[in-house]
């Protein structure tokens, strides 16, 4: 058996908030998140979870899929639509369309409700050890680091928005990690293989066509700023994000 307790100088000085139900599993949980060096916070009311999630800053959000009071599913989307985090949805539907709805919103997994506090906060440990990793090391990125700035077009990826014009437009999730990907490398045409691989992290099956709605969102949104102008579709090809020199010259 491996020993649990030699991989712990690798744990991550961490913070989980968990949505679920009140029965009895709390003082596991802290438990499990102690031993990897992690602080759990532990909510029952899906609107008081809402509020923290929003309004504090958390390394991760676990859900419970079925909730006293909410579907964790809608709670979890709801989380999504507001914030980029890292989000566990633990349940135990075996309908594949319902498991997959949930990966489309942003889920970052789908975990059995019945998996040990211990595995849990073990997964958890590494898929943020994991994020911090990709987003250059274990220090917490502040708000004006969560920007990506192109001439007085702004992503915000701490709030999930977008300014422009003076204006603010509020994106969900998937539509942010959309855009993230074409901002990174303006006036690159990306296919929607690459875009979709990108963003949702998944491999591309051919005839996928989460990238053209989504694209068709992010356009209804920017119309409202008069920033619709930036994304630019090339048939056949694929899309991408143009500034406002390459709009003027073209």
């Amino acid at each position: 058996m491996v020993d649990v307790m030699n991989g712990l100088n690798d744990a991550v000085n961490g913070s989980i908030l968990f949505i679920i139900k009140d029965d009895g599993r709390d003082l596991k949980y802290e438990n499990a998140c102690r031993i990897w060096k992690m602080d759990a916070v532990i909510e029952h009311a899906s609107q008081k979870g809402f509020k923290k999630a929003i309004e504090e800053d958390y390394d991760m959000v676990v859900v419970d899929d079925y909730l006293g009071d909410k579907s964790g599913y809608t709670l979890s989307i709801e989380i999504l639509n507001r914030k980029n985090v890292l989000l566990y949805l633990l349940g135990n539907d075996k309908d594949d369309i319902s498991v997959i709805g949930a990966f489309r919103a942003g889920i970052t997994d789908y975990i059995r409700s019945d998996v040990s506090a211990i595995q849990l906060a073990a997964r958890c440990n590494t898929t943020i050890m994991r994020s911090h990793a990709m987003n250059g090391g274990h220090r917490k990125r502040t708000k004006n680091e969560d920007k990506i700035v192109i001439e007085d077009f702004v992503l915000d990826l701490w709030n999930c928005c977008v300014e422009a014009n003076g204006q603010k437009v509020m994106l969900n999730k998937m539509e942010m990690e959309v855009l993230r990907v074409l901002m990174e490398n303006p006036e690159r045409v990306f296919t929607k293989q690459e875009i979709y691989e990108k963003a949702w992290k998944a491999h591309y099956v051919p005839g996928e066509n989460s990238v053209a709605t989504h694209m068709h969102k992010i356009r209804k949104r920017l119309e409202k700023i008069g920033a619709e102008g930036h994304i630019e579709t090339k048939w056949g090809i694929g899309y991408r994000f143009r500034v406002k020199a390459a709009q003027r010259k073209g």
